[in-house]
């Protein structure tokens, strides 16, 4: 297919304002979801490129920034299925996003890195579908109606997992402050 040197034009200004306005922000979705910096830079790219490629079918439907989501998502998706590997948070996660700064008192970070790493201990226990719709709402700050439209569910389906998966987090963290009471 042949484009029209102004589609082709408007295409490249839309994909370009796209990778600077949300760029850093489906590159952290991805590297929350595989705790790779190197593959999560490699599976972004691999978001844009395929975004560039089906630039004849996109229509303005929703956000931009939910359909490069769920573009990111399902690449994700694609990943995990041809590595076999489980989403779950790691410690890699929290060394990469570099939480100290100079700023920052030794002993707040030390207590800030217990409790991520007791986060991310906690988080192992969710199901699949709660930690993607806890991770697109709190680490990639979208709302629900977003995460609906990304995951392609419902919209009391997403309000469903997140309840259920912060309840479930309230729950497990509860149960670990009990055990370390106790010892």
């Amino acid at each position: 297919m042949i484009d029209d040197p102004a589609t082709l034009e408007d295409d490249r200004a839309r994909l370009t304002h796209w990778i600077t306005q949300f760029g850093d922000s489906v590159r952290g979705y991805i590297f929350s979801m595989i705790r790779n910096a190197s593959v999560a830079e490699e599976l972004t790219q691999e978001t844009f490129c395929r975004v560039w490629q089906m630039r004849h079918r996109y229509s303005e439907q929703g956000t931009p920034k939910s359909y490069l989501f769920r573009v990111a998502d399902r690449i994700c998706i694609d990943y995990f299925r041809k590595n076999k590997r489980e989403t779950v948070f790691g410690e890699e996660v929290w060394q990469n996003l570099n939480l100290l700064d100079d700023s920052i008192n030794p002993v707040l970070y030390a207590e800030n890195r217990e409790n991520a790493s007791h986060l991310l201990d906690v988080m192992k226990e969710l199901s699949p579908a709660q930690y993607r719709v806890l991770t697109l709402r709190y680490f990639s700050q979208m709302g629900f109606t977003e995460i609906a439209e990304d995951l392609q569910m419902p919209i009391n389906t997403v309000l469903s997992h997140a309840y259920r998966g912060l309840a479930a987090l309230k729950k497990l963290f509860f149960e670990e402050s009990e055990k370390e009471k106790t010892k």
